[in-house]
């Protein structure tokens, strides 16, 4: 499963909260979402390219805040920063003047279903048809050995 559809289906279930990953019980952030419940898996190691993927963060933030310090408008970033970013201060705080965080501005708002459709255009990640985990790869067939040897080749 894709990071966007594990995410907005797991946002089904949990209460979307900015700025922490679980709170022990039923807020989660985008990456909170997707982690395991154990909390032994989390985001990145399940979606190793979020870390792996460089890209611009798409807001007209000047300075787009995360929790790992704030980046200026249009330097190419880990997805996971972009995630961060948009899902706390433009799913959450969307056009709000905000108590904390570090935003130019009041951010433009955007949706939850704005940030999947974003997480999806830079997930390296190909779709797989349904039912395919289950269903066994099938190896294309071998070509059969010849019953002799090829000629030798004499210069």
């Amino acid at each position: 499963m894709r990071f966007a559809e594990h995410m907005m289906l797991e946002a089904t279930h949990y209460k979307l909260a900015p700025y922490s990953r679980s709170d022990g019980g039923n807020e989660r952030c985008a990456l909170g979402l997707v982690q395991k419940e154990d909390y032994e898996q989390n985001a990145e190691h399940i979606y190793p390219w979020i870390k792996e993927t460089i890209t611009a963060i798409p807001c007209h933030c000047s300075m787009a805040y995360c929790n790992s310090g704030n980046i200026p408008h249009g330097v190419r970033v880990a997805a996971v920063m972009g995630i961060v970013h948009l899902f706390n201060e433009h799913v959450m705080q969307g056009g709000k003047q905000k108590e904390y965080g570090i935003c130019s501005d009041p951010c433009e708002p955007w949706t939850m279903e704005q940030l999947a459709d974003w997480i999806n255009s830079v997930d390296p990640t190909v779709d797989q048809p349904e039912g395919d985990d289950q269903k066994e790869k099938q190896q294309p067939e071998e070509e059969e050995e010849p019953d002799t040897l090829p000629a030798a080749i004499t210069l």
